[in-house]
């Protein structure tokens, strides 16, 4: 049981230790450096584990509910810090934060595409794999090596 403890796939369960340091630190009125940092790394132990139960849920009740769940909660981090930054009245940075997802969600997608179109351009492949509390992994196959490209 104690080499489970320490597994490189538990190691992420210590940092659940910052989430009482945390409302310690901000009930005894700490710097707010502090408080920021300690909450800071509370809260990467709980967006894996609601990462883990929304692909646990998504293995159970199919794609379709999967990528609705991961669409919900995926942002769940950036919806609270919205929600109190409103209730300080800072809209601005509520703005700030709502345009940054949008242009990096942009981003993403239209990068993604781009690699996946330069691939089937040049005769490769994308392909992405899924595994329930593993992870997604995308693979681009392009075949350099074995293809006599026209600038030869």
């Amino acid at each position: 049981m104690i080499k489970n403890l320490f597994a490189l796939e538990n190691l992420l369960y210590w940092l659940l230790i910052f989430i009482p340091i945390a409302i310690v630190l901000e009930l005894q009125h700490a710097a707010g450096v502090w408080i920021f940092a300690s909450s800071a790394l509370a809260i990467i132990p709980l967006a894996g584990l609601m990462g883990k139960a929304t692909e646990h849920l998504a293995a159970k009740m199919g794609e379709g509910v999967g990528g609705l769940l991961n669409a919900t909660f995926g942002n769940a981090a950036e919806l609270i810090i919205a929600l109190m930054a409103l209730r300080k009245g800072l809209y601005k940075v509520v703005k700030a934060s709502i345009t940054g997802s949008i242009i990096g969600n942009i981003l993403l997608v239209l990068g993604l595409s781009i690699v996946a179109a330069t691939a089937a351009a040049h005769g490769g492949s994308v392909s992405v794999t899924s595994e329930p509390g593993h992870g997604a992994t995308a693979r681009v196959n392009l075949d350099f090596l074995t293809r006599r490209h026209p600038l030869q």
